[in-house]
């Protein structure tokens, strides 16, 4: 009955009890029993029939799969061999080079919605249009994408690209077929028999995008050893799949668009390189290079934009070749002399076309907006002097005379370049140093040897008011190319002469110091950006040593840095022209690199304060504690010369102080590993106790707590006062307590000697601190730190006698001894009876830490808004007790005064407590009254303020004021 009352909504509480109940009487019935059991019976014998079906229905799909697999391919084996592959043998036959195969990333790669399309298109009969910029590149893309699932998914699809092939496969009238082909034939009849065609064309408009430089350079990377430079590959083949295989030697054959009859204008058009047909300067060069009109000669390349993987673009008006190394593998046997000779012709014309504002642009400390007055277009002359570089590096290894030829004219250019030249084409210069390093260098250093006029144009630092970048962009290109250039040990000398040269321009702002930077990264040990050995390097360092010790002791330094602290390595991928090139050094460092380092240091070092604290800074690392004993001995010597030094004997005690206090880190090194170091402070001190005492008076505590707790650091604090008290009467007792004022002056912690001071049980100590503070011989602050501890040591009663006796001296700074220890009642008392001068100046600068009493509270706050310090005040008074005590009229006062006298930090840290005392006024004890529209102000002024704070703003009293009359604002905005 329960359970039939019970309301339906929800489930019963006692629902399953009584569901069990049931099934336990149905059971009990024989004749439900019965049912029961014969039903399921029926239902086990349903369900394991209905499986029986489906695995029946299953093996027949499959093999009615199979006979139409062998039916595809019983009609496509015949053809096997004759223009048709599966799309496993395409991709195979496609991306696979010597040891290696290309990562299907390749074509893949950043083009997720196309190969979702592919797949999704692989399963509806129709005709499927798939663009690229080179056919072989789009069938490849439609291979890798079904490949993508596993290999029997699309066992139906194949690659056809032979005509007669395809014909011959449709005449048998297939179904269910995927076929990829570059074919331009009707494909309409194949897909309405139930075949699926992707057809693979020339991109035209929107077709597959193209990959990022980043996504192609990583794919190479995943498909060739890692020991490859993908980026510098990546840009040999011009961001092209397809020229990328004809690097890679994957792809033998040459293009079907290089034939005997346009060699000629390829072989022009790519030795030129680029260039911009809006530009008549560019017409001109191209005009005489050619010896025929530009039209003719645009004529016979025009047609080379819309073929398959074609050699050039055009974007907008400028002309770029696509892959010119690429290009030049091709062509290389159609370059002659005559060539060279035209390509120096043409040259002579560009080193003339210079910019007449470079050095003015130079000079410019704002920005300015300068329009390009130079009649050649940068187009035309990134080809053609990068082409310079591509063909020196090639004739190289091909032709030596060709190769002599071109590195001539890079020095018959170099020759005549002055600072206005140089800045008209530094773009550029990264060029000339790929086509002749040894020209390009030489240049460099003969300008050294002149007097450094364009290097020294180059490194001054300037100052702009406005710019978009800084100085330093003057020289990175200069940067750049020494960078590369120094990959070839052949010439590690000269890069290394020149970067020293370098070196003597400071630093100007918050740029990267670039010469060091590079200078880091030949010379650090592991990873150089140099094929030269270590021994190499040293040596070279060695021949340098005499001319550059300063520069040479920075690089071996570095070198310690490099392979004992943390250091993230980047390397240049060298001339972005060149084919072959440099191996960079790959060196396991021994234990005697290291020694011959550390014992080149000392012979390179100069006696001065930095390269000594550098070398303690090496001698105190703990990798190489076993190897800088040499390197120790050699500092105890050297102490001798900066005896007293104290900028040394800090930093020496600093370190020793931080090896002790963290004994238990892995770089600490022991108390005896410590001892030679303890030896060179010693020396350096040289027994003067000022020197000796120093170490005491840093910001750290000389006493640190083993454990951390409130109580035993405090204990520690009160040691560290009395050891610091002991040696500052070292001090007196040696030369007087004059000295101590002097001292504070040049420790670390200048608070700390005042400190120590108040320590000292002399009687007549504080009489010569108040006098050093009336002669302005300490600092105020310095005085207030020790009359506070003074007082918290010996008490009120006997800090009162120490006023008397000061009042005995002069009172013209008594109030600094009265209001440093915090308020107290006598205190104040005692300010009062020294006289009004005295007496307001404690209560502008006195605290109050100690809680006051109730009655004391009032003329406490009276006091600190005479010195209009309402915040203080705030601070103060914060217990509900204290806020009942004041009065109205001094709420209103103190709330008045705060808003006047309103400090940022105070507001943000006691806007709190001024809505306490706001929110403790009663309506009903100022409504009426003269207070009233005061606090209404008060309230309008920061309603703002106030209302964030109390997140309730109808707690405010123009809130409700204003809801109980509404007029009342008018008034408020008329007064």
């Amino acid at each position: 009955m329960e359970y039939l009352k019970h309301s339906p909504k929800g489930r019963h509480p006692k629902q399953q009890e009584l569901l069990i109940l049931w099934a336990n009487e149905i059971k009990k019935d024989p004749i439900a029993s019965t049912f029961i059991t014969q039903f399921q019976q029926d239902l086990d014998l349903t369900i394991s029939q209905d499986i029986k079906n489906i695995v029946t229905s299953i093996s027949n799909d499959q093999q009615n799969i199979q006979t139409e697999i062998q039916k595809i391919q019983q009609l496509v084996n015949p053809f096997r061999g004759d223009g048709i592959k599966t799309i496993n043998e395409y991709w195979n036959y496609w991306a696979t080079g010597d040891n290696f195969i290309l990562h299907s990333d390749l074509v893949l790669a950043e083009r997720t919605e196309q190969i979702s399309n592919v797949v999704k298109s692989a399963f509806i009969p129709g005709v499927y249009n798939v663009q690229a910029s080179s056919t072989s590149e789009a069938i490849a893309f439609v291979c890798a994408s079904l490949l993508l699932r596993d290999n029997d998914s699309f066992i139906n699809a194949y690659v056809i690209t032979k005509e007669s092939t395809y014909e011959r496969i449709m005449a048998t009238e297939p179904s269910g077929l995927i076929i990829i082909t570059d074919l331009n034939v009707n494909h309409n009849v194949a897909s309405h028999k139930g075949n699926i065609i992707f057809h693979c064309e020339l991109k035209r408009g929107n077709g597959l995008p193209e990959l990022s430089p980043d996504a192609f350079a990583k794919s190479i990377e995943k498909s060739l050893s890692k020991n490859v430079e993908a980026y510098h590959l990546a840009r040999q083949g011009g961001y092209d799949v397809v020229s990328l295989r004809r690097i890679l030697k994957i792809e033998r054959k040459n293009p079907s668009w290089l034939t005997h009859q346009n060699v000629d204008a390829i072989t022009n058009m790519c030795l030129l390189g680029g260039w911009n047909e809006n530009s008549s300067g560019d017409k001109e060069i191209i005009e005489s290079f050619t010896n025929q009109k530009y039209d003719d000669f645009i004529g016979q390349i025009y047609p080379l934009l819309k073929v398959d993987n074609a050699p050039i673009v055009k974007i907008g008006p400028e002309w770029k070749v696509k892959s010119p190394i690429d290009l030049f593998s091709l062509i290389l046997n159609h370059i002659t002399d005559k060539h060279i000779e035209k390509l120096q012709q043409q040259i002579s014309y560009l080193s003339v076309d210079n910019d007449p504002e470079a050095i003015v642009k130079l000079e410019e400390t704002i920005m300015r907006f300068y329009s390009n007055n130079q009649m050649i277009s940068n187009a035309l002359k990134r080809g053609i002097y990068s082409n310079l570089a591509i063909l020196s590096n090639i004739f190289d290894h091909e032709d030596l005379a060709k190769s002599e030829k071109i590195k001539k004219i890079v020095a018959d250019e170099l020759s005549s370049y002055d600072l206005k030249q140089y800045l008209s084409n530094r773009h550029f210069i990264i060029y000339f140093a790929a086509a002749n390093p040894k020209a390009f260098l030489g240049f460099i250093i003969n300008d050294i040897h002149e007097g450094g006029v364009l290097l020294d144009a180059l490194f001054k630092g300037r100052k702009k008011e406005l710019s978009l970048t800084g100085w330093e962009i003057n020289y990175t290109e200069l940067i750049y190319a020494l960078e590369c250039i120094a990959l070839d040990k052949r010439f590690l000398y000269e890069v290394t002469y020149i970067l020293f040269y370098a070196m003597k321009f400071p630093k100007v702002g918050n740029y990267v110091d670039s010469v060091r930077e590079l200078l880091g990264k030949i010379y650090q040990l592991g990873y150089p950006q140099t094929e030269a050995s270590l021994p190499e390097r040293l040596d070279i360092l060695n021949q340098l040593k005499n001319t550059h010790p300063k520069e040479v002791f920075w690089v071996l330094c570095h070198m310690i840095d490099s392979i004992t602290e943390h250091h993230t390595f980047f390397f240049s991928q060298g001339f972005p022209t060149q084919i072959y090139r440099c191996k960079k050094g790959d060196e396991t460092i021994c234990v005697g690199d290291l020694n011959h380092i550390l014992s080149f240091i000392p012979e390179v070092y100069s006696s001065t304060e930095d390269d000594y604290l550098k070398c303690l800074n090496i001698s105190l690392r703990r990798k190489l504690i076993n190897l800088t004993s040499p390197l120790v001995d050699f500092l105890i010597k050297e102490s001798i010369k900066f005896k007293k030094n104290i900028k040394i004997i800090d930093e020496v005690e600093k370190e020793i102080y931080h090896h002790e206090r963290y004994k238990n880190a892995d770089w600490a090194l022991s108390e005896t590993e410590l001892i030679p170091f303890k030896d060179i402070a010693k020396t350096l001190c040289s027994e003067d106790v000022l020197m000796l005492n120093r170490k005491f008076f840093r910001h750290e505590s000389p006493i640190q707590p083993d454990s951390y707790s409130h109580e035993k650091f405090a204990e520690c604090q009160i040691q560290s006062r009395e050891l610091r008290g002991l040696k500052i009467q070292e001090i007196i007792e040696s030369l007087g307590i004059e000295t101590v004022w002097a001292f504070a002056k040049t420790v670390e912690n200048t608070r700390s000697v005042f400190e120590g001071l108040s320590t000292l049980t002399n009687p007549n100590c504080p009489n010569e601190i108040y006098v050093a503070l009336i002669t302005n011989k300490i600092e105020t602050s310095n005085a207030e730190v020790y009359f506070s501890l003074l007082h918290y040591r010996i008490g009120e009663t006997e800090y009162l006698k120490v006023i008397d006796r000061l009042l005995n001296l002069d009172n013209s700074m008594i109030s600094v001894p009265l209001y440093a220890p915090s308020w107290t009642h006598a205190l104040a008392n005692k300010a009062s009876e020294v006289g009004p001068e005295v007496y307001v100046d404690y209560w502008k600068n006195v605290h109050i830490w100690q809680r006051p009493e109730q009655s004391q509270l009032e003329s406490i706050v009276l006091n600190l808004l005479e010195s209009k310090r309402e915040w203080d005040i705030l601070s103060l008074i914060q217990d509900e007790e204290y806020i009942k005590e004041i009065p109205v009229e001094l709420k209103i006062r103190i709330l008045r005064g705060a808003i006047f006298n309103i400090h940022e930090n105070s507001a943000h840290r006691d806007f709190y407590n001024f809505n306490k005392i706001l929110l403790s006024i009663e309506d009903e004890e100022i409504r009426g009254t003269e207070f009233e529209k005061e606090v209404l102000e008060i309230e309008g002024l920061l309603f703002h303020t106030l209302n964030e704070h109390l997140n309730k703003g109808e707690e405010l009293h123009i809130v409700r004021a204003l809801k109980w009359n509404a007029y009342l604002m008018i008034d408020l905005v008329k007064s």
